[in-house]
């Protein structure tokens, strides 16, 4: 289970090369008007538990098919959501608010296991969170060579997490990075 073994100063390595992943690559299905893009994830590793990536891209609703755990990142605003859909299992990463319109649309030929926000821990009560991921957003120059960001975590039993990483990028091309834990709580 991805989110209880997430911990402050864990660090898990993804390879986007273990998906087939390249920068033109990752999207099984094209961009269309429709919104809805179907994308392989990209595999990571923690404790020997393989477990997907589900990349952001705007005015999209990315989505694996998976029974496997699953994270996602780049939460400013947007859902996370895992569903069944012509009886697969998915999870999806639904960009608001281009997306609210399509995503309610869905909800109604869908069958909801869960949904949420990842970075209502930005809210009010949590402003202690809100200036510890600005303070660790690491530059050289004008360009983050490291960036904390807000994640969510679907696990394969559509449990939530949510908390706070430091990403960190391991060469360029390679398809390598790292991921340091700043928190990650269960979502209720």
């Amino acid at each position: 289970m991805l989110g209880q073994n997430l911990k402050r100063g864990i660090v898990i390595q993804m390879d986007a090369r273990l998906a087939g992943y390249t920068a033109s690559a990752e999207n099984i299905a094209s961009k269309n008007d429709d919104m809805m893009q179907q994308v392989t994830g990209r595999i990571g590793l923690l404790g020997g538990e393989e477990f997907l990536y589900i990349p952001y891209e705007p005015n999209q609703i990315t989505y694996v098919e998976t029974e496997l755990d699953c994270i996602s990142s780049r939460f400013t605003g947007c859902v996370m959501a895992a569903f069944m859909w012509g009886g697969k299992r998915c999870v999806a990463h639904v960009a608001t608010p281009e997306c609210n319109e399509k995503w309610n649309d869905l909800k109604e030929k869908i069958t909801l296991l869960s949904e949420f926000n990842p970075s209502r821990l930005f809210n009010k009560k949590n402003n202690i969170l809100r200036v510890k991921a600005a303070n660790e957003t690491k530059f050289s120059g004008d360009t983050p060579t490291s960036q904390s960001d807000c994640f969510g975590i679907i696990d394969s039993k559509n449990k939530k997490y949510g908390g706070f990483l430091v990403s960190t990028r391991m060469g360029a091309h390679t398809g390598l990075s790292q991921h340091t834990v700043s928190s990650c709580v269960p979502i209720t």
